[in-house]
């Protein structure tokens, strides 16, 4: 009896603490993968990070001695797997990406009660990753969204605040807003709310950067759309 299950992930903050835990528990689970007397147990470990340069694949997460990982990490795998020679064999694959496309459980099991072993494993992969979720998979495609929808009340608000007559219909001028500001979205949502954020320098500089952003476009739509417009209601000019 076999059973491949395959999950996609919460979005979460990637940090070694978190790595460290799963990886404990992965062990624990290999080693719950006990033979009988007769058959050989072989298991295997392996986690491996994906940046812009290239692949470097360790035997632990203790194997990566640096505090932070790459600025360019791309995709962070974890990957446990245990046979028996008698064809039994388990294989746990953790992998987080930038998108949630890229961050999956895989789990396959060859043995008695395939199905209810992997969905078990899932439902405690799943407990562990709960610490450690973010609300960023909102921004996927929300972000783009609203950015887009945002960009386009602000070109109008300006516009009509300052008297400005669009040349060709409104509903075009917005909807070539709304193009360039779901753009604009998408780009700031992959640098500052990828669906994983990995422990790196660049985030923890990024996490400061998004709150002075906000706060500066906040200050613009109060400012800048609303004042021209109180100030034209008031004063008439």
């Amino acid at each position: 009896m076999s059973y491949l299950l395959t999950k996609k992930l919460p979005s979460c903050f990637i940090e070694r603490k978190l790595l460290l835990e799963l990886e404990q528990y992965i062990g624990r689970k290999l080693s719950e993968f006990i033979p009988p007397k007769n058959d050989i147990l072989i298991k295997k470990y392996d986690f491996t990070v994906f940046d812009s340069s290239g692949v470097e694949v360790l035997k632990s997460v203790e194997d990566f001695h640096r505090t932070y990982f790459p600025d360019d990490t791309q995709l962070l795998k974890i990957r446990g797997s245990a046979w028996k020679n008698s064809e039994s064999n388990l294989d746990i694959r953790i992998e987080f990406g930038l998108t949630n496309n890229a961050t999956n459980l895989q789990i396959s099991y060859e043995g008695n009660s395939a199905r209810e072993v992997a969905t078990g494993i899932s439902a405690e992969v799943i407990s562990i990753l709960n610490s450690y979720k973010t609300n960023n998979y909102l921004f996927q495609w929300f972000g783009a969204v609203l950015s887009g929808f945002l960009t386009a009340i602000i070109i109008h608000l300006l516009a009509f605040a300052l008297r400005i007559h669009f040349a060709y219909y409104p509903i075009i001028v917005g909807g070539f807003a709304a193009v360039c500001g779901g753009l604009l979205g998408m780009f700031f949502v992959t640098k500052y709310k990828p669906y994983s954020t990995f422990e790196t320098r660049l985030n923890e500089k990024r996490k400061k950067q998004l709150s002075w952003i906000v706060l500066g476009f906040i200050g613009f739509i109060l400012f800048t759309v609303v004042g021209v417009y109180i100030r034209i209601k008031l004063l008439g000019f």
